[in-house]
């Protein structure tokens, strides 16, 4: 590193201490670069920034940042192969129970948790728990499972793993789970996405809002739904489509609290809007979707419950589904805007080059 002889070490020991620190703190994810929001909706079905509860199915890969507890049919990787990366096919970080993993195959890893797990099935996989488990079966011939605490009535069809350091896969599944900054990066990027101007419009028709598009010279075509005018074009009964060649569609809300129960005409809902469709909800911190629904729900700040299946992903900060499912699709949206680097990214550096500019200034002291 060419900064390094600018330190000097008898006197500032501390700061020698402290900035070795922050490349070791690099180093320890130095192979799982963090993940932009685009590769998120790429990689995952659900994003849930602060937990929630499901009895459905989500057919792709999940990452939950807090307690997750299943019922009755809540389960995950449905699909198969759900889309390639270097997250397990479930990731918790606190606690999770009564929850199946399946079809995880070759990625070997079922689900990563610093809390317990419980009363949960992993099928054709394996998982590493950093707390104990209860009730657990890791089932297949596809990967080991490593449990940290006890294990209580836990069967290891899988394979037992007792030392962590030497099972590369698990190892690099749990350094996975925490690579990337979930609420720095889906927030940033719904922030980025609320900021960009309108290019298509949306008209009333009775009860019918009909969308049109119009794309930009990258093919986006953004859509404002924001005020009382906003209110209007959610509360429709139906939705009508006017894609045009756009290959992006946008659609931006700064409404606080968020019920869709329109009708998708034409089957629109499980059509182009799903593979390339966002709907930022950047300022609800509730939505309700009452009706089969098109494309990707992006609300990190938003209470989430969906009483219809979602064609497309969702990200939320927590989750409340009872039901209907999330089902997969290939995101081929482009949502590239100018990258602002995460907050968590920032102070680092901000106390890295801070530090380095005491070390010259002591330096120069002497």
């Amino acid at each position: 590193m060419s900064f390094l002889p600018l330190l000097d070490m008898r006197p500032s020991a501390p700061l020698a201490a402290f900035v070795s620190g922050l490349l070791l703190c690099g180093a320890a994810h130095a192979g799982f670069a963090p993940l932009t929001g685009q590769q998120v909706l790429q990689q995952f079905n659900l994003v849930a920034l602060h937990g929630g509860s499901s009895s459905t199915h989500v057919h792709g890969r999940g990452w939950i940042g807090g307690n997750f507890v299943g019922g009755s049919g809540a389960e995950f990787a449905n699909d198969s192969p759900i889309p390639v990366s270097n997250y397990a096919a479930l990731t918790v970080i606190g606690s999770a129970s009564n929850v199946s993993v399946n079809n995880n195959g070759s990625a070997a890893v079922g689900v990563v948790t610093s809390g317990n797990l419980s009363g949960t099935t992993i099928n054709n996989g394996g998982g590493v728990v950093q707390g104990s488990t209860n009730a657990v079966s890791f089932n297949g011939n596809s990967g080991g499972a490593y449990v940290a605490g006890s294990a209580t009535a836990t069967n290891f069809n899988s394979g037992k793993v007792t030392n962590l350091a030497g099972d590369a896969k698990l190892q690099s599944a749990l350094d996975a789970a925490s690579s990337t900054n979930m609420s720095a990066v889906l927030s940033g990027l719904s922030s980025q996405l609320a900021a960009l101007s309108a290019t298509s419009a949306v008209s009333l028709q009775g009860g019918k809002a009909v969308f049109t598009a119009v794309a930009d010279a990258s093919g986006r075509a953004v859509f404002n739904l924001s005020g009382s005018f906003g209110a209007q074009v959610l509360g429709a009964s139906e939705f009508e489509f006017n894609l045009g060649n756009a290959s992006t569609f946008i659609f931006n809300s700064d409404l606080s609290s968020v019920v869709v129960g329109a009708n998708f005409l034409g089957g629109s809902a499980s059509g182009k809007l799903a593979n390339a469709a966002v709907w930022n909800f950047n300022k609800a911190t509730s939505v309700t979707i009452n009706n089969n629904f098109g494309g990707s729900v992006l609300a990190t700040q938003a209470a989430f419950k969906n009483n219809a299946d979602i064609e497309g992903s969702v990200i939320v900060d927590t989750l409340n589904a009872s039901g209907a499912q999330v089902h997969l699709y290939n995101f081929t949206g482009n949502l590239t805007t100018n990258k602002v680097p995460e907050p968590a990214s920032l102070a680092l550096v901000a106390a890295a080059l801070g530090g380095a500019g005491w070390a010259r200034r002591r330096r120069g002291a002497r």
